[in-house]
Order: structure tokens, then C-alpha cells, then sequence
């Protein structure tokens, strides 16, 4: 301690003047001094030690919930703030122990002793539980399985979606929606139970979680179990042939969902059960607590030793407190005067630098740079002043950096003040506004809004400020518009918060440029509401378009024409050329719909080859049938597709509101059905809804329904027709013909109920049926291999619908191998039509049924598309000359030459050739001359039934047809 210093003067003067009063009373106050002087450094490291351990204390408690935080929530932020808390409380620990006052005792040694072991021990365990929490699936097991289960969710809503959008719409598709559309509402709900589930065990209800947890099991239970009884019951239709073959493909994907997905959902429910569910919270109990609670412990004791050692300082303060006493009554003369000559002193040595330094920070606050001056000779006025200067320094380099993440950040940040001025305005706000900030701070942030907006805002913030207006704008984000500085608008989403600095109120804006947000929006919204081939709205769009038709119609009292238009024959472009040139063709169709129609009317797609269009304020029958004129005249119009030529045709149903529907659906279907009607009547032409067509299409309902349940009751049966040799006049085969015996109406023929069999897919099991039949009806008569004298061939036709699907191959094959029919006798007749649709395809299909043994035929040869390249390239066995030719080959000359044209063709190309429809002996005759192998018809025997075919083969008594043993 020196003379250059405060106190060392101080106490220079002090002993001069103690002097004076007697060398005893020096001692003895010098004495009381030096022991005032021992216990105040004693309770100075109390107090800092009790500072320290207070401190230790709530960094504790500050781990403690920087922990649970991070266990809470396992993200960046929490992170950084676990590490922080560790590191501070190890820092204080550390400073703690590095005291000489506390390891200069043997208690407190060994406290600190223990608390930097249990510190250390705890980061070790809290660096571990940080990498469990970090990996999900070792802190929550059943992570796992969760993220299987949302793979299986997907595939089973998929398939359900799948199903629902390719099912029939009858009654009995209609059953079957019902029936997955249950199937889907409750797996949603096995999803939201579970859910649900997952929040019980998080905690994240309250009140009796261990019931609801029960509750929650119990439902997802319930809810699976009615998916299993769903999925049973269509099942049974599919094995009643009831379902489509595409929803019969979901039918299995959903199955082996719901397997699955149950096997998943149980193990899951065990996992959470259990309870080791969350590995982080077993390590928060088992180790870390342990070592919270030896931390509190120890710093406990810290606090009792601390609390011993100052009631010692205290006893000690009060037996020299006396000698204070004495002492003072001593020192008042000499405080007299050293107080006289200290105040000058302390005036010249303190006050004033004091004072100087006052003055400077002062000038500081207000923008300054004021110096201090100090005495040379004084260290304590120097260190304040060098303090100072620190100090400044530091100020001005944390608002330098300030400045900089300000510049750096990406969003702008623009501050006010209660006047609308701006008074920041960083580098993000001059790249979004192009105002450079000298240019705007200082002026009103009116001027950066759009000018409808800019001249409100200063009296937005004049209300708010007035009472409190508006207050719902601070802390929350809102979309504006903002004026850049070459007045376009900038969409921007902004924050507001306000600050009081200095009795000051100042409010600070975060903005946001959100322009591609709101592309990125506008892109999403067309996607959801456009039909991605041809950019026409979509199914969605069309019903908020129609009901807003509606409305409009119901306020203006005047309806409007909805046409609902199918292309007759798409599916052929399709299957012959390809779909990407069908979706080129469906473009094309949708730009010449838009040519013909007004910009207020809607033209939509709504999937496939269907359109509509909404004529708004258009209600007269002769106003709707113009435009369905034009759009037919200009649908039929040629177009050029990739190097291919079209005239497309295409059906128009047309329904009025609100005369043909009060409701979007009634109306729609209205114009399905007079779509049907106009398709019916004749490809190319356009229908008006009447009741009476709802009469039919509910008539062809309830046909449809009896056909499904014929198939499902077994009310079919075959009539088989003679096929005569010409040449020999035998039986050398029969045609197997289908009859439905109606328990009501009796026997109905084919052409009444073959076309709606095929339109609605029926056609494929009744088409089974028909062969299975027939080739057990074979066998009974006896054609079943060489040798045999039963018939020689049995005829089976096969429809399009049939032949197109992928197993019918191998449904043959196995049919052939289950009756034991032998396949030479077997004959199957295809239509023309089959033959010219993928031909690949077509050629597999024949050359592996002639690798069979079976023998092919083309039925109403002649009729169709006839090519001698067809012929030329594929297995066809016999050609039957359909019975349009045959009927007036006698009388019309026409006919004649056809028939011999084919004929000769037939030859020429060692085709057997067979004629349907001899009647009369000059038609038959005519076959005779012109080299015909065979015929049947009329003028030999009608189709039928199978046990008068078998009387027929006796009563002929040709020798090829005795009676079966086992028949």
C-alpha cells in the first residue's frame, strides 16, 4: 500500500494525527483496527462464499430445467441452452473450489471434493442422455413400428381409394361403396384412437390417464375388429362375383393391410404399455436424480457449515464490539479533525474525478466522446477512469455488433418511434424496398405503403397509442402489401412488437417478403382445382362451380342448361394407339369445347372421355340445343394426331335447372342419363332428360340387379344348336347357346340382356359359366377324345369383355383339366372386333390356345373389320359367315357375291368355313355349290336343351351320337 494511492495518504495523515494523542492510545486503536480488519476479510469470504453457493444453487435448478426442457422438446435451441447451463454450473464449481479461505478447512474441503465429483459425474451423464435423446428410436422403442404403421395407413386408405374410385355405381356397387367406405371410416378412427393414445402417455391430457389409455385400447380394438367383419363381408361378394376386378385387386391389398396394421397396432399398444417406453426418462430417475440430489446435499452442507462458521463471527464481533466502544470515544477528537482535513482531501482526490467521469458519461449517453482527466497521482481515480474507458469500448463494440446482425439477418427489421417515424431501417429493408436508409430514416412509414394504405397508417398508431386500439396487431403476423421505392407493391408478412427503452416506445416491424409463398399457394390451389391433362376444371371445381350456378339461378329466378358430353369410341383410340395419344386427343377436344362456349360458361372434365359444361343464364331447350350442335359439328370436324386422322363423335345429355334437378347430384345424374339415352339411339347426337328416361335407366337398374342375382342363383342354361356337315349331311358338332330362365318372365333371349351383361362386367363370370358348361355338357355327350362317336365340336362364343382379361388363357386351361373335355372338341368363337385391339396381346392369347389343342373360330365373319392379314397371321381355325348374307344369298345378288367372295377367300387360305342361318333348302344349296364345309339353322334344328339335343342325336341316328353311359 503506497503513497500514490487514496487510502495509503489516508492512512499517512491518520497516524501523524494519532500520534499527537499518545503513543498508547496508537497501539491499542491499532490493535482494535487490525482485528476489525481480520474478521471483515473472515465474513467478506462468508458472504462470497454464501454468494457463490446461492449461485451454485440455482444453476442447479437452471440445469435441472434446461434439462426437462430438452427431454421436453429434443430440438437445436434446447440443446444449446442444456450445454450452457452444464457448462456455467461447472464453471461456478470450479471458481468455488479454487478459494484458498475454503480449502484452507478441512469440512469445506471435503464438500468441494464431492461436488466436483458429482459435477463431473453428471455431465458425463447428461452428455450420454443428450445421444439417447437425439435417436429417436432408442429413446421411444416403438418409433420403429410407428413409422411402419404409417407405410400400412397409406397403403389401406390406398387401396380403399382405389376401390371407391373405380367401383361400380348400381345398387350392388353401391353395396359395396357403403361397405368400404365403413371400412375406411373406421381404420380412420383405429388412426385417431391411437393417436389420441400416444398423447395419454405423453401426458398431454389430464385427469385419469390410465382409464383413457384403457378406453383408447378398447376402441382401437373395436374399430379393427368391425374393419375385419368389412373386409369379410366383401369377400363374400367378391366370391359371389359381385365385385370389380379392380376393386377385387384393392380387396386383397386391404386385407393385407389390416393384417398388418393389427399386428403393428398390438405391438405398439405392448410397447406403450410397458414401463420402459421412453429410455430417456428410465435414465433421468435412475442416474440423474441421484446426482441432483448429492449436488443439493452437498451444497446444503455448504450452507450449514457457512451458517456455523458466521454465528462464530458474530460471537467474535461482539467481545471486540466493546473494545470498539472505548476506542471511539478516543478517536471523536481526532475524527474531529481528520474529518476537516479528509474532506478536503476527498474533495480534491474523489469528488472531483468523480465528477469528471459523471460528466463524461453523460456526453457519452447523449452521443458524445467526452475524455476524462485524473490525478497522476492517484491509482484509484486512474482505475476509475481507465475503468470508464473500458467500458466505452465495450459499449461501442456490442452496439457494433448489434449493428452487424442487424445488416446480416435476412429479414428486414424496420423500428419506429411514437410518431410513425422510422428510425432503423437495416440492409434486408433496402434489398426488399430499394430505399437506401438515409433516405426513409427520419420520415413517416406511410410513405412505404401502397398510397390507398400509406395516409391510414399514422392514425392507426395515433388510436393505438390514444387508447389502445389495435392492440391484437402487436405479437401477431399479418399479410400487407409494402410500396418499394419504384412504386410496385411487394406482398410481405410482418410482425410487430413494441419496446419501451428510456420512457421511450419504440415498435419494431420483422417483414417478411412472402411473394413466392403466394406463388407457390396460387400454384397449389390451380393443382387442386384443374385437371392436370387439359387444364379444364377439375371434378372439385365443377361442383363449386355448379353450386354457384345455382345460387346465381335462384337469386335471378332464371336457370341454366348443364350438357354433360361423352366421346362415343374413345377406348378404341386407346387401345389401338396408345394412351399418350388418346391424352393428346382429349387436349385437342378440350380446346374445341372452350372455341364453342361463352368465357362465363364453365367447361370441366371430370375424368376419362366425360366433360360438362354449365350455360349460365342459358334456359331454352332451342339456346342449348344450338350449342350442343356446334360442339358436335366441331367435334366431328377432322384432326390430325400424330400423323392419324380422327372425326370424333361423341353423345350430349343435356338437363335444365332447375326444371330436371334441384340439387347438383339430381341434376348431373339427369344429364348422365340423357347422355346414355343420345348414346343408345345413335353415336353423334344429343338428348334432352325427360322423366321418362329416369323410367328407363331405373328399368335397366333393376334388369342389372336380376342379372346379378341370376348369376348368383344359378338360373342360366344351355341351348345347343346343331352344326350340320354339307357333304354328309351329319352332326358333326353344336353351338352352345345362353338362355335366362327368369322365375318370372320366363325364358329370356340374349340380345335383351348380353349388352348390359357386358357393359357392366357380368359378362366375364357368366361368360365362365358358359364354358364350364358347355365343356361338361361335352363330356356327357361323349366328346371327350378319340374314338368318340359323340359330337365333334362344341361351340362356345366369347365376349370381348372376357377375352381382355389377363387370365383367360389359364381359366381355359383350367377349365379343360377340371371337366376332362378334350381340347379338340373344345371351339371358341371370337368376334371381329376382338382380333384388330392390341393385336400383341391378341396373337399371345391364340397362339397359346392353340398350343392347346383348341380350335378357333370367327364368328359373323364378314360383318366386322375382315382382313386377310389377321387371317394370314393368326391361329384361326374355321370362319362361320354370319347370317346377314346367308338370309338373301338366293334373292340378292349382292349377298351372293359376298358370300362367294369368302368362300373363295376361305379356300384359298385352308380356312374350314361354316354358315349361320340356312333356313330353306336354295340357301343351302347355294353353300353346296360354292364349297361351304358346314352350316347350322333353322332349316336342320333351333337351339335346344340339352336333354332334347340328346333325344335329337338318337332320333338322327347318326353314328357318332349314342347316349353317354354316365348322362
Amino acid at each position: 500500500m503506497g503513497l500514490d494511492s487514496l487510502r495509503g495518504r489516508y492512512i499517512l495523515i491518520a497516524t501523524l494525527l494519532f500520534a499527537l494523542l499518545g503513543s498508547g492510545v496508537l497501539l491499542g486503536h491499532f490493535f482494535v483496527q487490525q482485528t476489525l480488519h481480520s474478521h471483515h476479510q473472515k465474513m467478506q469470504q462468508q458472504v462470497r462464499v454464501a454468494d457463490l453457493v446461492h449461485d451454485l444453487m440455482l444453476r442447479v435448478s437452471a440445469l435441472k430445467t434446461s434439462l426437462l426442457d430438452f427431454i421436453i422438446l429434443p430440438e437445436e435451441q434446447p440443446r444449446q441452452a442444456l450445454q450452457a447451463a452444464d457448462q456455467e454450473l461447472a464453471g461456478s464449481i470450479a471458481s468455488l473450489a479454487q478459494m484458498d479461505w475454503l480449502q484452507q478447512r478441512g469440512g469445506f474441503r471435503d464438500l468441494l471434493q464431492d461436488l466436483e465429483r458429482d459435477s463431473r459425474q453428471l455431465r458425463v451423464e447428461i452428455r450420454s442422455l443428450m445421444q439417447l435423446r437425439s435417436d429417436p428410436e432408442k429413446t421411444f422403442p416403438f418409433t420403429t413400428v410407428m413409422i411402419e404403421l404409417a407405410d400400412i395407413n397409406a397403403g389401406f386408405l390406398g387401396a380403399v381409394a382405389a376401390a371407391l374410385e373405380d367401383g361400380a355405381t348400381d345398387a350392388a356397387g353401391r353395396e359395396v361403396r357403403r361397405l368400404l367406405e365403413e371400412c375406411r371410416y373406421n381404420w380412420v378412427r383405429v388412426i385417431a384412437d391411437f393417436r389420441l393414445l400416444v398423447a395419454i402417455r405423453f401426458g398431454v391430457f389430464t385427469g385419469d390417464s390410465r382409464h383413457a389409455f384403457d378406453l383408447r385400447v378398447e376402441n382401437i380394438e373395436m374399430f379393427l375388429q368391425q374393419v375385419a367383419t368389412g373386409l369379410l363381408r366383401l369377400a363374400e361378394l367378391e366370391e359371389a362375383g359381385r365385385l370389380e376386378f379392380e376393386v377385387s385387386e384393392a380387396l386383397a391389398q386391404m386385407r393385407q393391410a389390416h393384417a398388418a396394421g393389427r399386428s403393428r397396432y398390438l405391438q405398439s399398444i405392448e410397447m406403450l404399455r410397458s414401463p420402459a417406453w421412453r429410455a430417456d426418462l428410465t435414465a433421468l430417475e435412475q442416474r440423474l436424480r441421484p446426482l441432483f440430489a448429492s449436488l443439493e446435499s452437498s451444497l446444503t452442507g455448504l450452507y450449514d457449515q457457512l451458517e456455523a462458521s458466521w454465528v462464530e463471527s458474530m460471537r467474535d464481533m461482539g467481545r471486540i464490539a466493546q473494545q470498539l466502544l472505548d476506542f471511539l470515544w478516543w478517536l471523536l477528537v481526532g475524527g474531529i479533525v481528520t474529518t476537516f482535513l479528509g474532506y478536503l482531501f476527498f474533495d480534491r482526490a474523489v469528488l472531483k474525478p468523480i465528477g469528471d467521469v459523471a460528466t463524461a458519461l453523460r456526453s457519452e449517453a447523449h452521443g458524445g466522446g467526452g475524455e476524462v482527466s485524473f490525478q497522476p497521482g492517484a491509482r484509484e481515480t486512474r482505475d476509475l477512469c481507465e475503468a470508464f474507458s473500458e467500458m466505452r469500448e465495450q459499449v461501442n463494440s456490442r452496439q457494433q455488433r448489434l449493428a452487424n446482425i442487424l445488416d446480416n439477418t435476412a429479414e428486414a427489421i424496420i423500428t419506429i418511434d411514437e410518431g410513425g417515424c422510422i428510425e432503423t431501417f437495416n440492409v434486408a429493408a433496402e434489398r426488399l424496398l430499394g430505399y437506401r436508409s438515409e433516405e426513409v430514416i427520419g420520415q413517416s412509414l406511410g410513405r412505404l405503403m401502397p398510397e390507398a394504405h400509406g395516409h391510414r397508417h399514422d392514425g392507426y398508431l395515433h388510436e393505438y397509442l390514444k387508447g389502445g386500439l389495435f392492440r391484437h396487431v402487436l405479437g401477431n403476423e399479418r399479410e400487407l402489401c409494402m410500396r418499394r421505392k419504384d412504386g410496385s407493391e411487394v406482398p410481405v408478412s410482418i410482425k410487430v412488437s413494441e419496446t419501451l427503452i428510456s420512457g421511450r416506445r419504440l415498435f419494431t416491424a420483422l417483414v417478411v417478403d412472402i411473394t413466392e409463398r403466394k406463388a407457390m399457394l396460387a400454384r397449389l390451389q390451380h393443382m387442386a382445382e384443374r385437371d392436370p391433362l387439359t387444364n379444364l376444371p377439375n371434378r372439385a371445381l365443377f361442383q363449386d362451380r355448379l353450386g354457384h350456378a345455382m345460387a346465381v339461378a335462384d337469386h335471378a329466378r332464371k336457370g341454366f342448361a348443364l350438357l354433360f358430353i361423352d366421346l362415343d369410341k374413345f377406348k378404341h383410340i386407346n387401345d389401338s394407339l396408345g394412351h399418350q395419344t388418346g391424352d393428346k386427343v382429349l387436349q385437342f377436344v378440350a380446346g374445341r369445347l372452350l372455341e364453342q362456349v361463352r368465357e362465363s360458361d364453365t367447361v370441366a372434365r371430370l375424368g376419362g372421355d366425360e366433360f360438362t359444361l354449365i350455360l349460365e343464364g342459358m334456359n331454352q331447350i332451342e339456346q342449348a340445343a344450338r350449342v350442343a350442335h356446334k360442339i358436335l359439328h366441331r367435334l366431328g370436324q377432322p384432326l390430325w394426331v400424330d400423323g392419324h386422322e380422327f372425326h370424333l363423335r361423341a353423345s350430349i345429355g343435356i338437363a335444365f335447372y332447375p326444371e330436371d334437378g334441384e340439387t347438383a347430384d339430381e341434376l348431373l345424374k339427369h344429364a348422365d342419363i340423357a347422355m346414355y339415352q343420345a348414346k343408345t339411339t345413335g353415336a353423334g347426337g344429343y338428348q334432352f332428360f325427360s322423366p321418362q328416361m329416369n323410367v328407363a335407366a331405373m328399368e335397366r337398374l333393376v334388369l342389372e340387379e336380376a342379372l346379378r342375382q341370376a348369376v348368383q342363383q344359378g338360373q342360366f342354361e344351355l341351348h345347343f344348336q346343331p352344326k350340320v356337315e354339307i357333304a354328309s349331311n351329319r352332326i358333326i358338332g353344336a353351338e352352345a347357346l345362353l338362355r335366362w330362365r327368369h322365375p318370372e318372365r320366363g325364358i329370356i333371349a340374349p340380345d335383351s340382356f348380353i349388352p348390359l351383361a357386358e357393359e357392366s362386367g357380368l359378362i366375364v363370370p357368366i361368360g365362365e359359366w358358359v364354358l364350364r358348361t358347355a365343356c361338361q355338357q361335352a363330356v356327357r355327350m361323349g366328346c371327350f377324345g378319340e374314338g368318340s362317336r359323340g359330337p365333334c365340336s362344341m361351340a362356345v362364343n366369347v365376349s370381348p369383355r372376357q377375352f381382355q382379361q389377363p387370365d383367360f388363357v389359364s381359366q381355359v386351361e383350367r377349365i379343360i383339366a377340371e371337366t376332362g373335355v378334350d381340347p379338340g372338341c373344345l371351339e371358341l368363337e371370337l368376334t371381329e372386333g376382338i382380333l384388330i385391339h392390341d393385336f400383341n396381346d391378341v396373337s399371345h392369347k391364340l397362339g397359346a390356345l392353340s398350343a392347346l389343342g383348341v380350335r378357333l373360330s370367327v364368328d359373323d365373319f364378314g360383318t366386322g373389320y375382315s382382313s386377310l392379314a389377321y387371317l394370314k397371321r393368326l391361329p384361326i381355325d374355321v370362319l362361320k359367315v354370319d347370317r346377314s348374307f346367308v338370309r338373301d344369298v338366293s334373292q340378292d345378288v349382292n349377298d351372293a357375291v359376298i358370300v362367294e367372295a369368302i368362300l373363295a377367300m376361305a379356300q384359298h387360305l385352308g380356312k374350314y368355313v361354316s354358315a349361320e342361318g340356312v333356313e330353306d333348302e336354295s340357301q343351302l344349296d347355294f353353300l353346296r355349290r360354292n364349297g361351304c364345309d358346314a352350316y347350322q339353322g333353322y332349316l336342320f334344328s333351333r337351339p335346344l336343351p340339352y336333354a332334347d339335343f340328346e333325344r335329337l342325336l338318337h332320333t338322327v341316328g347318326q353314328q357318332c351320337c349314342p347316349a353317354d353311359p354316365l348322362s
